[in-house]
């Protein structure tokens, strides 16, 4: 995918890495448990640190202690950092949380609604079904919930005056914001982490493993830091990526985020003001 902004990936990466210094600290000294994921996973293991063309940082905990970061981060998080998620601001789109930066500005697809800076992504990981037939179900669902999420929040005439616009606006009508957000969450909490032996992080992927693949978090070197990633890396990535060693041909080392705007010295609040947006959207 090619943004619609250039932006400076390396001067990005290391923002990331700031949010993530601090979010490692803080997990250290309250005793929760994370795992670095997906491509940083992957970046920690065949880079070092970022894979170079990527743009995020992705990051599980589970459940008990993504929860107890939930309900603490407002005071936990030093400034300028803060948690972004559905209950603390029903402007955010997604089922997951992020940890933001609020003294700068990483706005991608601004028909959301959701205005905020750069970020880290912090998945939660919950238990799921060893049935097959239950967790296509679960995933049917999953996908159904979160399809209806992304129609109450985007803007339904981004596209004119079409038959979709009016469906969606149609929808908008019927479903709020709230009510979407709590069906979702029901489905993703519907078998515990600590109860189940299969795994599930609610993403586009829905791959599961074990508690025996994720382990006790185990450190890796990255970008010089030690962060802590999944146990058996070479289970878990291969299941993610397969051949996860050989990087993917050239012209598809591209960044994964369409951006409206990238400021890595400027609060998106300046953003929003200079566009007339009101901070209470």
């Amino acid at each position: 995918m090619k943004s619609e902004v250039d932006f400076d990936i390396r001067a990005f990466q290391m923002k990331c890495l700031g949010i993530m210094d601090k979010f490692d600290a803080l997990c250290r000294e309250k005793g929760l448990r994370y795992y670095m994921a997906c491509g940083t996973m992957l970046g920690a293991i065949r880079h070092k640190g970022f894979i170079p063309w990527d743009d995020d940082v992705d990051v599980y905990m589970p459940r008990p202690d993504y929860d107890r970061l939930m309900e603490n981060a407002a005071e936990w998080l030093p400034a300028p950092l803060k948690i972004v998620n559905c209950d603390s601001d029903i402007t955010f789109p997604h089922y997951f949380a992020k940890i933001e930066d609020e003294s700068t500005t990483f706005i991608e697809r601004a028909y959301l609604g959701h205005f905020g800076g750069i970020w880290i992504d912090i998945f939660p990981v919950d238990g799921i079904t060893e049935c097959r037939l239950m967790r296509a179900l679960h995933v049917r669902r999953f996908k159904f919930w979160r399809r209806l999420l992304y129609y109450v929040y985007r803007d339904p005439w981004k596209h004119g005056r079409t038959f979709g616009g009016f469906f969606i606006s149609l929808v908008q009508r019927i479903v709020s914001k709230q009510y979407a957000h709590r069906k979702l969450q029901n489905v993703i909490r519907q078998y515990g982490f600590e109860t189940h032996n299969l795994l599930m992080p609610h993403n586009d992927k829905h791959k599961t493993f074990t508690h025996e693949t994720l382990g006790d978090p185990t450190e890796y070197d990255f970008e010089g830091r030690k962060y802590f990633g999944v146990k058996d890396y070479d289970k878990y990535l291969t299941l993610i990526f397969g051949d996860y060693m050989t990087p993917p041909p050239p012209e598809q080392r591209v960044v994964h985020h369409n951006l409206v705007c990238c400021d890595l010295e400027h609060s998106y609040k300046d953003y929003m003001r200079s566009h007339g947006i009101s901070e209470d959207k």
